[in-house]
This record gives C-alpha cells, sequence and structure tokens, in this order.
C-alpha cells in the first residue's frame, strides 16, 4: 500500500545492488579476487516492489552493484516497472549483454541514465584490464542509443562513462580527450581504484609517488579539461595518496545501498557479497574487509530500518574510524571540486573542515607556483 509523502524516506538516490553475477574478469574487480568465497545472487524483483511505497518520488534509483545489471534475467521490465511508478532510474554497465533490441526499448521506456564502464581509450589498454569485455562494444553501445535517441528525438537516457585510472594507464592521458569528445557522451567520470583486493594492486592504486608528483598529476587534469573544452563533461573522483582518511565521499546521510541479498546498507563498499573473511590494502596497510548493514527488507519495511536508532546515529557520526569505514580509501578521495562550507554543530567539525580547506588551498597554490615559467 502506498504512503502518503511525508510518510516516505526522502533520499538524493538509493542503490540497488540487483546482480553481484558478472562474466566479466576485470583484473581490479573484488570479483577476480575473491572468486572462491563470492556469492552469486539476484534480487527478486518483489522485493524491489517492497521498497517503493516507503520511498519519496523524487528519490533517483541507480540499479548497479558488485555485479553485471544486465545479467539479471528480468533486468529489463524491472526498469519499466520502476519508470511506470514515476521515479528517475539508471544504470551502469559494461555494455557485454546490451543488444540492439534492449537499447532501443531503454530508450522508449525513458531510462534516465546509462553509464558505460571502462579502463582505457583503446581496445589494447581496456580490453585486457578488464577481461571479457570489449571497448568496440562500449563504442557500439553508445553510438547506437545516440543514434536511437536521435531517430526518437529523446532527451534520455544521459550517456555516462565511468573509466578506471590506473598507474599504468597515465602514459596515455594526452590521447584521452579526443577519445571522449569523440564518444559526444554527457559525463565521464575518472576515477581511480579505491577497493585494493590483491597487494600487487596498491601499485595501481597508487598514482604519484610525491606530492610534487601529485600536484603535477592534479594540473595536468585541470588543464586536460579546460584546454579540451570538458569542463561540463570531466569529472574527477581520485584517491590521494597523501589524504589520510580525512572525510567520506559517500553521501551516506543521504542515501543507502540495497544489497543482492535484500540487506540495507549505507554504501557499496560495506557490502560485498562475500562469505568468510577477505582482506584488502590502504595506504600500505592490509586489514580484513569488513561488512556493515542494517536488517534486511524481506524481515522489515525500508523506511524502519532507515529510521531504526542504531543506523540514525551512524548516519550523523562526523569521524567514521570505526569498523568498516576505519580503513576505506572512500574516505581518502579528491574531487578536486570541493566546496567547503562551515557548519557550526561543533567547534571540532568546524575546525576539522578549516583544516581541510587549508590543506586544499595549500594545494592549490603548489600547483599554480609549478605552473609559471
Amino acid at each position: 500500500m502506498w504512503k502518503t509523502p511525508w510518510q516516505r524516506t526522502r533520499l538524493d538516490w538509493l542503490q540497488i545492488e540487483v546482480s553481484s553475477v558478472c562474466t566479466n574478469a576485470c583484473m581490479y574487480c573484488p570479483q577476480t579476487a575473491y572468486e572462491s568465497c563470492w556469492e552469486n545472487r539476484f534480487l527478486a524483483p518483489e522485493q524491489i516492489d517492497a521498497i517503493l511505497p516507503f520511498l519519496h518520488p523524487k528519490t533517483y534509483i541507480h540499479l548497479q552493484g558488485w555485479g553485471e545489471p544486465f545479467a539479471h534475467p528480468e533486468l529489463v521490465s524491472i526498469i519499466k516497472n520502476l519508470k511506470e511508478k514515476g521515479f528517475k532510474v539508471g544504470t551502469t554497465t559494461s555494455g557485454t549483454m546490451l543488444d540492439d533490441d534492449t537499447m532501443e526499448a531503454l530508450v522508449d521506456m525513458g531510462l534516465d541514465l546509462i553509464a558505460f564502464s571502462t579502463a582505457g581509450c583503446s581496445s589494447k589498454e581496456n580490453d585486457p584490464i578488464r577481461q571479457g569485455t570489449s571497448l568496440e562494444q562500449v563504442i557500439r553501445c553508445i553510438d547506437t542509443i545516440q543514434t536511437c535517441k536521435a531517430a526518437r528525438r529523446a532527451a534520455f537516457p544521459r550517456v555516462h562513462v565511468a573509466q578506471m585510472l590506473l598507474r599504468s594507464s597515465l602514459p596515455h592521458l594526452d590521447t584521452y580527450p579526443a577519445f571522449w569528445r569523440q564518444l559526444h557522451v554527457d559525463q565521464v567520470v575518472l576515477s581511480s581504484l579505491s577497493l585494493v583486493t590483491r597487494p600487487e594492486l596498491q601499485k595501481e592504486a597508487c598514482l604519484a609517488d610525491t606530492m610534487e608528483e601529485w600536484d603535477d598529476l592534479k594540473r595536468k587534469f585541470y588543464d586536460m579539461r579546460s584546454i579540451a573544452g570538458l569542463q561540463n563533461v570531466l569529472r574527477f573522483h581520485l584517491v590521494s595518496p597523501f589524504m589520510l582518511f580525512n572525510h567520506c565521499t559517500e553521501n551516506i546521510a543521504k542515501s543507502a545501498v540495497i544489497a543482492s541479498d535484500g540487506t540495507v546498507a549505507p554504501c557499496v563498499m560495506s557490502s560485498l557479497p562475500v562469505t568468510g573473511q577477505a582482506r584488502h590494502w590502504a595506504h600500505g596497510r592490509s586489514a580484513p574487509k569488513e561488512s556493515l548493514h542494517w536488517e534486511n527488507i524481506r524481515d522489515r519495511n525500508f523506511r524502519d530500518i532507515w529510521k531504526q536508532k542504531p543506523y540514525n546515529a551512524f548516519r550523523r557520526q562526523k569521524e567514521r574510524s570505526d569498523g568498516p569505514c576505519r580503513t576505506c580509501l572512500k574516505r581518502s578521495v579528491e574531487t578536486m571540486e570541493t566546496a567547503y562550507q562551515i557548519v557550526p554543530e561543533s567547534m571540532t567539525c568546524r575546525w576539522q573542515i578549516i583544516q581541510e580547506a587549508n590543506a586544499e588551498r595549500d594545494a592549490i597554490r603548489r600547483m599554480e607556483k609549478a605552473m609559471k615559467p
């Protein structure tokens, strides 16, 4: 039964892991590293239906988790159902399971956003890193969707590229802007590895060895965006080698994740579908990869789970220094677009924000100094 608007939970977005199943073997993916203890599962459509009456209709729903969403045999009908109920809906895919009929259906039903995962701007670079995927297939999918949108004079779905940046890919940076412009996509998000599942991946996750190298790299990113005319297209989400667990970049206070087993988690980093103990690495240290989740939507409605005291107290924390947050690299991310606003909730909070703002200011000054002839 649908609730009145004031009885519904207003989130910026809800991420739903419809599938933890994937047929690819990306070298940096936790499914590859944790293959022996990975749980393959699909979230049932009726479980998604059970959430909807408790969500504010303005909540954006993103269908993605640790698997390939289109591996779910009923994903298209799930999207159609969500759109018919008035929600904005998006998904992220490798493109390997998309055919022309599916892409036309996505345009016709008004999917709001589709993002394609990549790890390079050439097949030679991308395909060995994302084994089982094909950059040529991604390009074909983007072209097909754009052609279909043009034929129907449709504005949606917005097409994004979610590109992984590894240390070994840095020599190819100069080739990226021309490739992105050719795609004519709405947004490119360039991210570095924020979950290091094997010790040998530490060198791929760390993009610079010194502060000077890091400043030089950030200057290159700024130049890449401005000179190539990508100011409104290119976004960054890069783990800083020199920011040690300052603040969480996940929107935990106004978003949530529904895992493929139905459990509610604060973010996707805390809801890996594994059994037994897995380990990860952060800033040279190894630690167990802990899970953090609340109750299951099979047992309790989403609004009651969201409002329960332990979950509410967790969302209000300013410093997430316990549990799986303690060594999470999402607390070491620089977006390079941070806007600082002092909220007078406590002197400790204000002082921390001031310190972070000063550190960012100093980094910008170093970069500007390095740019001078």
